[in-house]
């Protein structure tokens, strides 16, 4: 039976998701989010498994199911970092060559935003990073990598159009 408390009814009141709502589960600390399709008529959700997704009704329902906390390593390969979005919202790179090119995948789609942070660390031979033309800097003026061998810097991203531009902040040096 609800009672009320700071002048609203507690427990709230339950509301049925009825479009494409996003619903996120927390299980052992680990988040993820699923999509009202991927719970269709199945019945409801079964259970939660890190990395491997959420179980509905009894069967895998994968399709649009993301690990947000995980932590993602990227392996840059012939100078192209290519980063999967749909993986989770934390990324690393070791900077072993010069980035010539980031490039996202498995955008959040239509109408939708996301953020991003991505952790560079240095070689011990300076690196640099080449940004996509879709970042937007503050200022107008884009961040460089620390050039230190070892040197950490954190990448903060933010798309509110899908990706077509993003907000970018450079936090460098951390020790």
């Amino acid at each position: 039976m609800p009672t009320e408390q700071f002048g609203v009814d507690y427990p709230p009141a339950a509301t049925p998701l009825t479009g494409a709502e996003t619903l996120s589960i927390v299980q052992g600390g680990v988040t993820v989010d699923c999509t009202t399709a991927d719970i269709g008529a199945a019945g409801g959700v079964a259970s939660v498994t890190a990395g491997t997704g959420i179980v509905v009704g009894g069967t895998a329902g994968a399709p649009t199911v993301s690990v947000k906390d995980a932590v993602n390593v990227v392996t840059p390969a012939a100078g192209v970092a290519t980063i999967d979005l749909s993986l989770g919202d934390y990324f690393t790179i070791a900077l072993t060559a010069n980035i010539t090119s980031i490039v996202f995948t498995n955008l959040p789609g239509s109408g939708k935003g996301a953020s991003k942070m991505i952790r560079f660390t240095q070689d011990t031979t300076p690196r640099t990073v080449a940004w996509p033309a879709s970042f937007r800097w503050a200022g107008g003026v884009a961040g460089a990598v620390s050039t230190g061998s070892g040197a950490v810097d954190l990448l903060s991203i933010t798309t509110l159009n899908n990706g077509t531009n993003w907000n970018a902040t450079l936090a460098k040096a951390f020790a």
